[in-house]
């Protein structure tokens, strides 16, 4: 494959990340109340992918790498307004949008894990204050999935085409 065609198509390691990610999340989330062994690795896995993909970033292609991702605030509300106007150019990667809400996610999962791990410490078991903020943190982080989700949806109505797709089969839409 050239690096041109290498550079259209959506690594195989992403794609296996995000969709792990999205299992560990989801099943540590549907797993809370009966199955705690389950949940608490799930939520352990669910924060090692996301150390994984930190590393995984100072070594990817070009389009995946950290650098691709930061944004001014300037440039996310220059984006925003323009999305608002119908003007928005569709990327190829991240926009400036998706990629605060990428690391944003990433963050919040980090303190789901913290959080939650706290709470098997002997220091911490049962502590309400840490349990209520545990809570909260997974109730953000459903926010952050539903903005995600809201983008994906505008942007395969933008591109005329389903992104998920990317996330399955590795190509990118045509911009």
């Amino acid at each position: 494959m050239s690096a041109t065609a290498d550079a259209e198509r959506v690594p195989l390691a992403i794609r296996l990340f995000h969709w792990a990610l999205a299992a560990a999340f989801i099943g540590a989330w549907a797993l809370e109340a009966d199955w705690r062994a389950a949940h608490e690795w799930l939520g352990y896995a669910a924060a090692a992918l996301v150390v994984w993909r930190l590393a995984y970033a100072w070594r990817a292609p070009a389009d995946w790498r950290w650098r691709a991702l930061p944004h001014s605030p300037r440039k996310v509300l220059r984006h925003a307004a323009q999305l608002a106007r119908g003007r928005a150019e569709l990327a190829a990667g991240y926009n400036p949008i998706a990629a605060w809400n990428v690391l944003a996610m990433f963050a919040m999962l980090l303190a789901i894990a913290a959080s939650g791990w706290a709470l098997t410490t002997d220091r911490y078991w049962g502590d309400q204050t840490l349990q209520a903020l545990h809570a909260a943190l997974v109730n953000l982080m459903g926010w952050l999935v539903g903005f995600h989700l809201l983008g994906v949806t505008v942007g395969s109505l933008r591109a005329r085409g389903f992104l998920p797709r990317s996330m399955l089969d590795g190509r990118r839409l045509p911009h």
